[in-house]
């Protein structure tokens, strides 16, 4: 399943990060911020940073919230945590696979003698969060305290 996948991924990550925690080639500055949906925490919120002037030289960032709303970021292509300084716009997303029913797809026991029943997205972030053109979140990296808190609102 996807679900499955991104775990992968995310785990992959975390030892990427463990592997190269004493070589820092881009400067980054590790931050962290809190993301809360309508004023509560959600875990699983994919946040992106991306660089406002777009040949600063800075590169993009992403992290995925933890049950508290927390992330860390990394840069692309560093091995370690951490933001290049400067300005960046932040973008979230967040789905879930439900069955036909409304069945959280990582809900469903494994049986291997089924096939996995058919799912389908659910975005629970509007979309004008996900587009750095339309986005009003904006964050200034100048050091370890440039953190920042976001409430995301789900009504428009």
């Amino acid at each position: 399943m996807k679900y499955k996948r991104f775990l992968f991924a995310i785990v992959a990550l975390a030892a990427a990060l463990t592997v190269g925690c004493n070589n820092n080639p881009y400067g980054t500055i590790d931050i962290t911020g809190k993301v809360t949906v309508d004023g509560q925490p959600m875990e699983g919120v994919s946040v992106t940073m991306a660089p406002v002037t777009k040949d600063s030289g800075q590169r993009a960032a992403g992290g995925v919230t933890l049950a508290d709303g927390t992330v860390r970021f990394v840069s692309a292509g560093s091995p370690v945590a951490g933001v290049m300084p400067g300005e960046y716009v932040l973008t979230f997303q967040k789905e879930v696979w439900l069955t036909a029913d409304g069945t959280p797809a990582e809900e469903i026991p494994y049986d291997p003698s089924k096939p996995e029943p058919p799912t389908h997205p659910v975005d629970l972030i509007p979309a004008k969060y996900k587009d750095p053109k339309n986005s009003e979140f904006h964050v200034t990296v100048v050091d370890k305290n440039s953190t920042f808190e976001v409430d995301i609102s789900t009504q428009e």
